[in-house]
């Protein structure tokens, strides 16, 4: 088999690297604007916290939910209704179907660039905390097969009946805490308003720096800003905080999501060593 070029690593002189004001305010660049790999951390945002149900914040809330704590919480949303099982609550019910149409879009756009560096289709994708659903087919839709994992039961049973007619999908029940897909490699990861709920910053370590070496390409939509403070069940990051998880991992390209007075910023992320050592075993 022919290996597929490598892109070159994008060098550009270092810049000074400004930590998350508290009012979550982040700039990315504009899509399609490449980007060197991080080399430091940016300081972790310490975010006031909301009630899940929308009441007012309690500001520096420095309770850090346990595991049983959240898998309980994450139980609960699964007995809502519809998209209201995985968005905010306070975000405005009437966004969430727009909110979620241009998340497909995004995270389209992130494959089909994958694709287009690896010059072939994408044979296989990983869907870290596919919730419901509700993004799934369009995974499924740029890729040969797609592995989708969730931790919670109810959320899994909605997403097999809604991606029932989806023959190139396995859905896995695991906590990404677990990195179920140790020994596997993808082409790319996905993984949308997942990885904020990951509290334990060593876990969230371990996860990164999992996928980073399991997969080629990581299609990250994580939120960047906060009209209403987030819950005790979510942690506000940078793309620079994940990305500097992943040791020499690069930014391709991002795209900043607005949505009811929220804003997330999508980002394909590139792993130049896991797509090395496949073209060397080709």
């Amino acid at each position: 088999m022919t290996s597929a070029p490598v892109p070159s690593p994008v060098r550009v002189p270092a810049t000074n690297r400004v930590a998350l004001h508290r009012d979550h305010r982040h700039r990315t660049p504009p899509f399609g604007t490449a980007r060197p790999p991080v080399v430091r951390r940016a300081e972790a945002e310490s975010a006031a916290n909301s009630d899940p149900e929308g009441d007012p914040p309690v500001q520096n809330n420095t309770h850090l939910a346990s595991t049983d704590e959240v898998t309980e919480e994450w139980r609960q949303r699964a007995r809502r209704d519809g998209l209201a099982r995985v968005m905010r609550a306070s975000q405005p019910a009437e966004h969430n179907a727009d909110t979620t149409e241009r998340t497909r879009k995004a995270v389209a756009e992130g494959l089909r660039t994958a694709a287009r560096e690896l010059s072939r289709p994408l044979a296989t994708a990983l869907e870290v905390g596919c919730g419901i659903g509700r993004l799934t087919p369009t995974v499924a839709a740029h890729a040969d097969h797609v592995t989708a994992l969730d931790m919670t039961p109810g959320m899994l049973e909605a997403a097999r009946e809604s991606c029932a007619d989806l023959t190139n999908v396995d859905f896995e029940l695991a906590r990404a805490e677990n990195l179920p897909w140790n020994g596997r490699k993808f082409d790319v990861a996905v993984s949308v308003w997942v990885l904020m709920h990951v509290l334990d910053e060593e876990a969230l370590t371990r996860i990164c720096r999992s996928i980073s070496r399991s997969c080629h390409y990581f299609v990250l939509v994580e939120y960047a800003e906060a009209a209403i403070p987030v819950s005790e069940w979510s942690r506000l990051r940078s793309a620079d905080d994940y990305l500097a998880l992943m040791p020499g991992a690069q930014l391709v390209e991002t795209k900043e999501l607005d949505h009811g007075g929220d804003r997330s910023t999508a980002a394909l992320i590139r792993f130049p060593s896991a797509i090395e050592s496949r073209a060397r075993k080709n």
